[in-house]
């Protein structure tokens, strides 16, 4: 962590953030709903913010001590008065995956019912050692059905002394009878120039190719520039993406599963993007890097295709947290941007 007396403590874009973290503390919400782009450090930022909610020794910015029994219990994970519900695929232990031989693309990706109904004890019995209790629901939009439903009664029932935290990228499948009863706010994004800066301090090479491709903030490059089994998969899904061959698709899409099926979704859907943008505009938004053969392949195709396709990756976007074959998926995703050519 980063030192926690001073502002070094925030990224360079997170102090304003802060700030306005700090009024709003003062007349804390039962429920608070966070979100803002992927990859500018919204869950380190509230694990700050909700550190310094518990902690016994913050000073006069509010910034954490790390020394009291609360901060000490925080870090360790393990605070009476916190929970962090999350669905099984962000488990720690899965980090290391690859080392286990199995795919991460098999774990749960939703927050299910259970989840939720064991919170019923933590938030209706008296307070173990902090005034308050605190309950961080992340990814907040990865609640099924069943469980927001499960959630909204909660949040009716709960006692004053109980906050909810709700953290995501967007909102838009979010109940609204959960939205209705959330106070949002939002986290403000880096410029692309602050963004830029801020890799080039990191020593991460052409950042300005990989923030456009990446399709997301800092963070993101950041750790994906230090993952060589990420980029050197990235590769082959690039490789493929440029091929468009069919054998080539059934071939790699059992090494993807070593990837989250949202990232090949996305990086696929904004190469989709690029090439109805180069069809109508001939411009193109994530991959300038890529222009000549994004190029030649929308000679290929027509925008009609182009557009059927990205409907198509529309709908598909919403069934992948429920899909129980990762494999499955993985290939329909290739055979289907295969379609643009055919």
């Amino acid at each position: 962590m980063k030192n926690n007396n001073d502002n070094n403590m925030l990224y360079p874009w997170q102090h304003d953030s802060w700030r306005k973290l700090q009024k709003l503390r003062l007349y804390l919400p039962h429920t608070i709903l966070f979100y803002g782009e992927k990859g500018i450090g919204k869950k380190y930022l509230i694990d700050i913010f909700i550190q310094s909610l518990l902690c016994e020794n913050f000073d006069e910015n509010n910034y954490i001590c790390n020394k009291c029994n609360s901060c000490v219990w925080f870090l360790k994970k393990n605070h009476p008065d916190f929970r962090y519900v999350h669905p099984e695929i962000f488990e720690k232990s899965l980090l290391d995956n690859h080392k286990k031989n199995e795919s991460l693309n098999n774990k749960s990706k939703e927050i299910k019912i259970n989840q939720i109904r064991e919170l019923s004890n933590f938030i209706n019995i008296s307070n173990h050692y902090s005034k308050i209790r605190i309950v961080l629901l992340h990814p907040a939009d990865s609640l099924n059905n069943n469980a927001a439903n499960a959630l909204l009664k909660m949040l009716e029932e709960s006692p004053l002394n109980s906050f909810f935290i709700l953290l995501c990228d967007k909102i838009d499948s979010l109940l609204k009878t959960i939205l209705s009863r959330c106070y949002k706010f939002i986290f403000k994004s880096p410029s692309r120039d602050e963004s830029l800066e801020w890799l080039k301090q990191q020593n991460v090479s052409n950042p300005d190719i990989l923030l456009s491709e990446q399709g997301g903030g800092p963070l993101i490059v950041f750790n994906n520039a230090k993952n060589k089994k990420y980029n050197l998969l990235i590769n082959k899904l690039k490789e493929f993406l440029m091929e468009a061959d069919i054998e080539y698709a059934l071939n790699i899409s059992e090494k993807l599963q070593k990837i989250p099926i949202l990232i090949i979704f996305e990086w696929i859907q904004r190469w989709v993007y690029d090439l109805f943008l180069l069809k109508i505009t001939n411009t193109n938004r994530y991959y300038p890097h890529y222009k000549n053969q994004l190029n030649q392949l929308t000679e290929k195709t027509d925008q009609y295709r182009l557009l059927y396709v990205l409907r198509k990756f529309h709908e598909k976007r919403l069934i992948i947290n429920n899909s129980f074959s990762s494999n499955l998926l993985i290939k329909d995703i290739l055979l289907t941007y295969i379609e643009i050519f055919y």
